[in-house]
């Protein structure tokens, strides 16, 4: 089944974008929305995989609550995350760095965690630089990765909620990216503290190239693990966006997904 959805795409900005996050309005750039065809993956000819659309499904139960502390992410969640990456990737060492639960704005729990909306704009989420940074400070040796090995960037992501979801996650299969398409963009993510944490992740210009996926009826028992950067080619990552499941019933209840970033380390 194909589907004609319209996807945020980085528009007018200048120097370097800057977002906001929650609070959009303040953001330094506009969005343009463009109609995609977005395929269902669960019916592809070809299964998508890891190391040719650059994202694939998994089936892994966790034991995870369905509404998570920050601690039980932490602690138990990312435990099952840690000894899932390495088995599906088989790195050296794995690093995880960045994690949360994301609500549907019709949810109940919309804004009460940081940055916790939906990403409804196509973008990825490492940078070349902030990542070598990441990577750096949690592999490297005197301020370099040691010799012989390669690291990579990977988004852990999983629905809480049963299907079928109002919110999915589109994913653009990146072999049909261009070097062009890509832009560097700062985040900012207010704390509740009342300062900020800054960060690096890329928008991207609309290319009629783009091959869009998504898998309906997530189970919470199903996971999704899609690269975000790879230091032999940075040029592999892949994009991805919320948006709504124009096929899903209006009475369903608003989706919460949990995401896990990381880093692993490979030797070459």
């Amino acid at each position: 089944m194909v589907q004609n959805v319209e996807l945020p795409y980085l528009d007018k900005f200048s120097g370097v974008p800057v977002s906001y996050g929650d609070q959009q309005e303040k953001d330094t750039f506009t969005l343009a929305h463009r109609s995609v065809e977005m395929h269902d993956a669960r019916r592809a000819a070809q299964v998508p995989s890891l190391d040719r659309e650059g994202y694939q499904l998994f089936r892994r139960p966790s034991a995870v609550s369905s509404l998570p502390s920050t601690e039980e992410i932490e602690t138990v969640y990312h435990a099952e995350v840690e000894a899932f990456l390495r088995e599906a990737t088989g790195a050296a060492r794995i690093h995880m760095f960045a994690s949360g639960l994301r609500f549907n704005e019709r949810s109940e729990h919309t804004g009460s965690r940081p940055n916790s909306m939906p990403a409804r704009r196509v973008h990825s989420d490492f940078s070349d630089e902030a990542t070598r940074e990441v990577a750096v400070e949690a592999f490297g040796e005197d301020g370099e990765i040691p010799t012989g090995f390669y690291w990579k960037a990977f988004n852990v992501w999983r629905v809480l909620t049963p299907p079928p979801q109002d919110t999915a996650l589109g994913f653009c299969d990146m072999q049909t990216m261009a070097p062009d398409d890509i832009v560097t963009t700062t985040g900012v993510v207010p704390l509740p503290d009342g300062s900020e944490f800054n960060y690096q992740f890329c928008l991207y210009r609309y290319n009629p190239r783009h091959r869009w996926s998504y898998f309906p009826n997530l189970t919470r028992d199903e996971l999704l693990l899609f690269l975000g950067y790879d230091s032999r080619n940075p040029g592999l990552r892949v994009p991805h966006c919320a948006f709504d499941d124009p096929s899903c019933p209006a009475d369903v209840p608003p989706r919460i997904s949990v995401e896990v970033r990381a880093l692993a380390l490979f030797e070459n």
